[in-house]
């Protein structure tokens, strides 16, 4: 049996905003086009996850694991293009890009595990079970940074 929910946190930590602004200039017979757009939000999941299964085929149910994830993601952006156009043709593009990608995760786990079939235990003709248990958490911070830059002449 596996079990699983996942929750979109409805607080208002779960921010987005985003702008765009765009505009075209005349310069005389020369024409600028401009845009400019800024993004930023963050977003929040938890997840919850309970796994009640085997290790292998002869023993179906001796292991028993918890998992709660609390992740949150910040991705934000600015995007800047200029697209310039002479009176005899030329034109001219600049087009940038900048985001950041924020991930913050926070991982716990807990396990026991039944391991009579590693490792029985008989005293006297009676047998004992031993349960082996594991808990984990971490914390993790991930950063992905991309950016592009691109001029053209045509």
């Amino acid at each position: 049996m596996d079990t699983s929910y996942y929750e979109l946190t409805k607080d208002g930590s779960n921010l987005t905003l985003g702008l765009t602004l765009t505009n075209r200039l005349e310069f005389g017979q020369d024409e600028l086009g401009v845009e400019f757009v800024v993004t930023d939000s963050t977003r929040r999941i938890i997840a919850h996850n309970n796994e009640n299964g085997g290790r292998c085929a002869s023993y179906p149910n001796d292991d028993y694991e918890m998992r709660y994830y609390d992740l949150e993601r910040e991705p934000g952006g600015i995007v800047l293009n200029l697209d310039y156009r002479t009176a005899n043709g030329t034109e001219y593009y600049l087009h940038t890009f900048y985001n950041d990608y924020t991930d913050t995760e926070l991982r716990q786990k807990f396990e026991t595990r039944d391991v009579l079939e590693n490792d029985p235990t008989s005293v006297e003709g009676q047998v004992f079970r031993r349960v082996d248990q594991e808990t984990e958490m971490d914390k993790l911070a991930d950063l992905k940074r991309m950016n592009i830059y691109k001029v053209s002449v045509i």
